[in-house]
C-alpha cells in the first residue's frame, strides 16, 4: 500500500526551504527521498546533502489528499519568497509551469539563469547534450522565435572573441555548400552591387562583385562559380578571359 504525505526539506546552512508531497511504498520514515525541484537538487549537489534536513508534514490516504494540502501551503506568495526553493505553485502535478502568473514565469526564469550563471559544464554533460540534438531541426515556430530573440542582440567583444576563438580552424563545408547554393544564381540588385564593390579591397579578385555569366547562367562571385563546377576560382577567371571558353563571359 502506498503511503502520501507532505515534506519539508531545509538548507541548514542558509535557512532554504522546499515543500513538496510524496507517495511511498513502505515505511515513510524510512524514505530516502530528498525533492525532485530543479534549485533543490542543484543547492543539494553543491553544499552537500548532510547540510540538508527532511521533515515529514503531514501524511494522506490518498494523493488528491496531499495535493490539495501542497496547493494551500506552496502558493504564488509562498514561491515568490527568497527563502524558498520551489519554482511552481502546489498541486500541478509536476508540472512546473502550470498556473504561473507571467510576473512568476519571469522570476522562475530568473531563478534558473541566476543557477546556471557561471556554471561549469563537465565534458560529459556536454557530449549528452550534443548527442541529444544532433540532427535535430527546429519547427519554424522554434526558428522564429530565436530570430526574435536575436534581433537587434549586440554581443561584447569578449562573446565575439569567444565565438571566434570556438569556430577557428574548424571547417564547415556543409554550411558552405548551403550557402554557394542558396546563392548561386542570385541577381542582386545595383546599388547592392555598387556597395559591395566599394567596400571590397581592391587586391582581393576573390571576392570582387562583377557580374558575369556561365552557360547563361548568373554570377557575381568567383568563389560561387568555383564550388559549383569543382575549380579554383582562378580557372574561373582565367576561362572568363579566354577566347577558348565563349559561353563564360563577363557582362
Amino acid at each position: 500500500m502506498k503511503n502520501y504525505y507532505l515534506y519539508e526539506i531545509k538548507n541548514n546552512i542558509n535557512g532554504k526551504i522546499y515543500v513538496g508531497i510524496r507517495g511511498y511504498d513502505g515505511d515513510i520514515s524510512q524514505d530516502p527521498y530528498m525533492g525532485s525541484g530543479l534549485m533543490l537538487k542543484r543547492s543539494i549537489k553543491k553544499n552537500g546533502i548532510e547540510n540538508f534536513t527532511k521533515t515529514i508534514l503531514k501524511t494522506f490516504d490518498s494523493w488528491q489528499d496531499a495535493r490539495q494540502a501542497e496547493r494551500e501551503i506552496v502558493t504564488e506568495a509562498f514561491v515568490k519568497r527568497e527563502d524558498t526553493y520551489n519554482v511552481s505553485v502546489g498541486g500541478q502535478g509536476g508540472n512546473t509551469h502550470a498556473g504561473m502568473s507571467e510576473e512568476r514565469r519571469k522570476l522562475a526564469s530568473e531563478r534558473h539563469a541566476e543557477a546556471n550563471r557561471n556554471r561549469v559544464w563537465k565534458q560529459e554533460s556536454r557530449d549528452k547534450v550534443s548527442a541529444r540534438f544532433k540532427g535535430h531541426k527546429l519547427s519554424q515556430k522554434q526558428i522564429d522565435a530565436l530570430k526574435k530573440a536575436n534581433t537587434g542582440r549586440k554581443f561584447t567583444e569578449e562573446h565575439k572573441f569567444k565565438i571566434g576563438k570556438t569556430w577557428r580552424g574548424k571547417k564547415r563545408p556543409d554550411i558552405g555548400e548551403k550557402v554557394a547554393a542558396k546563392l548561386t544564381g542570385r541577381k542582386l540588385p545595383p546599388e547592392h552591387v555598387a556597395a559591395i564593390t566599394q567596400n571590397t579591397p581592391r587586391g582581393n579578385q576573390h571576392f570582387r562583385a562583377k557580374r558575369f555569366f556561365i552557360d547563361d547562367m548568373e554570377f557575381y562571385i568567383l568563389s560561387d562559380a568555383a564550388k559549383m563546377f569543382g575549380i579554383s576560382y582562378k580557372t574561373v577567371k582565367a576561362r572568363l578571359l579566354s577566347d577558348k571558353f565563349p559561353t563564360w563571359r563577363y557582362e
